[in-house]
């Protein structure tokens, strides 16, 4: 027999309900909607760019979920109560629930954002239906994904977008199991997990470590040190003719007297041109310098 109350919506503060009382079955995911072909197609690739960057803007959500526990907080609801009655003015609870979830809607965080983007430019970006939630979620997961990690049964470092998909789905079997959605989602990163024998990121280190020497080990390096070959005999005579051989004197000036030896050298070698004539108390002397030292010649 058909109920008469089918035509009718529910109210989304009873749908809300609904949905608390009936984690594992979301009523909105099995509303039918009603959109052409291009349109689904942008939903659907929309919802991993928009999870992505839900791991941006995850605080904005958890102050919402904060201000919506303190709003439908039992003991707050009580006191609201007693005091209507104390001041004599009737409580509604109803009209409570939906001016309250009117302000959760009113909230800029990035669900709030995407509706009223869609509402304006009618763009898709909201998640309407379960595979579009969860590839939204594999986008989420793949941003909170530690980098260099594989799920379990592998061993082998995948990429965050991967490694997304993997979360996303043990979040879909969690939900399959009857775990509400607000433990599903955390308890699907459990999927992941270190690599034991991680041979790619050992790689990478070596490639980004160079190879310094130790200083204090012995050097491998044989050092061969090259030997000029040996100079002929005739070019070495050549090379050092003169140098032990006396030298010659010069000739004699007329006029001039022959000085003697000064230190072993002749005196004749001895630059005349430096030799001064001088007379010295009515004597005519020669005055000369050798080696940086002055001589003179009586």
């Amino acid at each position: 027999m058909p109920d008469v109350f089918d035509e009718f919506e529910l109210d989304p503060i009873e749908q809300k309900r609904e949905y608390n009382n009936n984690k594992k079955r979301d009523v909105f995911d099995e509303e039918e909607i009603d959109e052409g072909w291009g349109t689904t197609v942008l939903r659907y690739l929309s919802q991993p760019l928009t999870g992505w960057a839900q791991g941006f803007t995850y605080p904005l959500d958890l102050l919402k979920m904060l201000g919506e526990a303190d709003i439908y907080d039992p003991e707050d609801l009580e006191r609201l109560e007693r005091i209507s009655e104390r001041e004599g003015i009737p409580f509604d609870k109803e009209a409570y629930y939906r001016a309250a979830e009117e302000a959760s809607n009113l909230f800029p965080n990035q669900s709030n954002l995407e509706r009223i983007i869609e509402e304006q430019t009618g763009y898709p970006l909201e998640a309407k239906t379960r595979g579009q939630k969860a590839l939204k979620f594999a986008g989420t997961a793949g941003k909170f994904s530690p980098k260099g990690y594989t799920l379990k049964g592998l061993n082998t470092p995948l990429n965050r977008p991967i490694l997304g998909a993997g979360v996303s789905a043990a979040n879909e079997g969690l939900k399959e199991l009857g775990v509400a959605e607000r433990f599903s989602e955390p308890l699907s990163f459990l999927a992941l997990k270190r690599p034991t024998n991680n041979t790619l990121a050992a790689r990478a280190t070596e490639t980004a470590l160079p190879n310094i020497p130790n200083p204090s080990a012995p050097s491998t390096k044989q050092i061969n040190p090259t030997i000029p070959p040996p100079i002929p005999e005739a070019q070495l005579a050549k090379s050092t003719l003169g140098i032990n051989q006396p030298p010659k004197e010069l000739p004699y000036l007329p006029g001039q007297a022959n000085p003697v030896s000064v230190g072993g050298i002749p005196g004749n070698i001895v630059n005349q041109k430096m030799a001064v004539p001088v007379k010295v108390q009515g004597k005519k002397e020669h005055h000369f310098t050798h080696l940086g030292k002055d001589y003179i010649k009586p």
